[in-house]
């Protein structure tokens, strides 16, 4: 009988690219830094290994040592920092953060019990370790009402008015940095924000029950949070899945990203709700993809990434359906919001998004160019052409299924950010979302137990 096959050459380099890519995070909030660059820098090499290379005798012969070994020490990093860095940037104690150490700290704990070869808690090791995220995660939300960040603002205003009839995407709203560098020519002055809601509608409307039930649209993305890490143990069994769910979820920044409302903690979810669905065979598959692309504007580049989802040689029809059921999935949500006012939706959720300025504060390569005194030059071929290579690199040369897919998703949306002329901790989260997901996807043996054995057993 033919062994399965393994992968725990890339598990290992998707668990070094979670590790680095929430360093490169924890180093400034998101933004660039010498360290955070470096860091960057270190997963785009790991990721595209992790995509384009081939396993090594040495780690596959390991089973699940070396990435189990990798995440451990990240998570022992990962905690500390926790526990010596405020979880937010707007946190307001109440009354004060022993409350949140105590989770984190039980936690740690939890974390630490899935390094054993066999969950000490059984199958109630993952639904506490996300249990223990929920709590640490709604004290954050509740200890940085209101965030002083437009994100918050336009998502909670957009909320309100769906409710009440109003087509979020006509809406205005106060400028509440009183100046104009974070925006576009024409999208606002010192006094106002000449836009409404910039995302897709689906986004909208995955905040929406968080606002309406605890008038504050971040407690929908402590869910999300919490559905990702649910369904990323559905694919495989073991310690490696519960691992990846504790780093992704712990990662240092994962707080800030709660705190500030950014919108990724959803299409994380659904990322890992599609991988749910192909590894179940499921004929929903279509569905999950649509809801991804309907999420927001750059899930595009997911339609062509998604013939890694089938074995070669490629079933053109089979690959047809699932593109066509996607866009048909992301139209029907899309489109009313559409024809409410096409002019209105246009100049949110496309025009404003192409006239947003150069950051030179920015977690990217054009910012790092800049930071070290060359003039700003025009990202956007720079943005496009590295995209272009790395889809159609992975597309030739990246193994199927969902680990590679996965794996082959983070790479290509580094490549992305890593040229784009605004990159920040929510763009890169998303990233290191998709590389957890795709690290519990790996197939991977248990380590092989080295023990002699007992006299009654020869």
């Amino acid at each position: 009988m033919t062994a399965p096959p393994t992968e725990s050459t890339r598990a290992t380099l998707l668990a070094l690219a979670t590790v680095f890519l929430g360093q490169a995070l924890q180093a400034n909030n998101g933004n660039g830094s010498p360290e955070a660059w470096q860091f960057l820098v270190a997963t785009l090499v790991v990721s595209a290994l992790a995509a384009l290379g081939k396993p090594w005798s040495p780690l596959e012969g390991l089973g699940d040592v070396a990435p189990v070994l990798v995440l451990g020490v990240g998570l022992a990093i990962q905690f500390a920092q926790l526990v010596t860095h405020p979880p937010g940037y707007y946190i307001r104690p109440i009354p004060g953060f022993r409350e949140f150490f105590a989770v984190v700290a039980a936690a740690a704990v939890v974390s630490g019990a899935a390094l054993a070869t066999r969950p000490v808690l059984g199958r109630y090791h993952g639904p506490v370790l996300v249990g223990l995220f929920a709590v640490a995660a709604w004290w954050v939300v509740r200890a940085s009402f209101p965030p002083s960040i437009d994100v918050f603002l336009f998502q909670q205003e957009s909320s309100r008015a769906l409710l009440s009839g109003q087509n979020p995407y006509t809406l205005t709203h106060p400028n509440i940095y009183g100046g104009t560098a974070f925006y576009g020519p024409g999208t606002a002055d010192s006094r106002t924000v000449f836009i409404g809601f910039p995302y897709l509608p689906l986004s909208l409307l995955l905040a929406l029950p968080g606002w309406l039930l605890a008038g504050d649209y971040r407690a929908a993305q402590v869910v999300a949070c919490g559905l990702a890490a649910a369904a990323m143990l559905v694919p495989r069994q073991g310690r490696l899945p519960l691992l990846a769910v504790a780093t992704l979820l712990f990662t240092p920044r994962m707080f800030f990203v709660i705190e500030q409302g950014w919108t990724e903690p959803f299409g994380i979810a659904l990322f890992a709700l599609l991988l749910v669905a192909v590894v179940r065979e499921s004929r929903f598959r279509w569905l999950a993809l649509g809801l991804l692309v309907a999420w927001k504007q750059y899930t595009v580049f997911l339609l062509p990434l998604a013939a890694l989802l089938f074995p070669r040689p490629l079933d053109w029809r089979a690959y047809g359906r699932l593109v066509l059921g996607a866009v048909a999935v992301a139209t029907v949500i899309t489109l009313p919001f559409f024809l409410w006012d096409p002019a209105a939706f246009w100049r949110n959720v496309v025009q404003f998004q192409f006239v947003q300025p150069f950051r030179i504060e920015a977690l990217d390569f054009p910012a790092w160019w800049v930071s070290l005194g060359h003039p700003p030059f025009d990202v956007v071929p720079w943005m496009l052409g590295s995209t272009a290579i790395a889809l159609l690199a992975v597309l030739l040369r990246a193994p199927v299924g969902p680990s590679g897919f996965a794996a082959a998703s983070a790479f290509v949306y580094g490549a992305f950010f890593a040229f784009s002329k605004q990159s920040f901790c929510n763009y890169w989260w998303f990233v290191l979302g998709m590389i957890a997901c795709g690290l519990a996807a790996c197939q991977v043996e248990r380590a092989p137990d080295t023990r002699q054995p007992a006299l009654s057993d020869r």
